[in-house]
């Protein structure tokens, strides 16, 4: 199994998504690194559109119903340090099992970073890359 070593390899930012962010890899175009992030991002406020219909009052009503609800959260569910990297370890483990086991994969190798990983490009029926379905 080949390990990637460099830093210097990522080139283009290609997707960055809630979880994690895509590069393209310098002098490897049919290679690709995904980058799993460790944060979580909480819900935001309540989107306000500027002469929608609802109204002012039910606008309050339902932001106080999110800050209740990221509230109750927040008691409830604890930060894992590094998930980034445990999310991207596990993975990378039951990729090489299914390598084991002949089941092609887009995986190719771990990356130095624990957090990170190298997979071959996926195109979807149109030729154009769909990051969305990445693990």
């Amino acid at each position: 199994m080949a390990s990637f070593s460099s830093h210097n390899i990522l080139h283009q930012k290609l997707f960055d998504g809630k979880t994690k962010t895509i590069y393209s890899i310098i002098d490897q175009p049919s290679l690709i690194c995904i980058h799993r992030k460790d944060y979580h991002e909480p819900l935001g406020s309540s989107l306000c559109i500027p002469g929608s219909r609802r109204s002012s009052i039910d606008s309050a009503v339902r932001q106080t119903n999110q800050q209740q609800q990221q509230q109750q959260n927040n008691r409830n569910n604890t930060e894992i340090n590094s998930k980034g990297s445990l999310a991207t370890s596990i993975t990378t483990c039951v990729y090489e099992i299914l390598r084991e086991a002949t089941i092609p994969t887009f995986y190719v190798a771990p990356f130095t970073q624990p957090d990170m990983f190298i997979a071959k490009k996926m195109y979807n029926d149109t030729n154009i890359m769909d990051y969305s379905s990445f693990s």
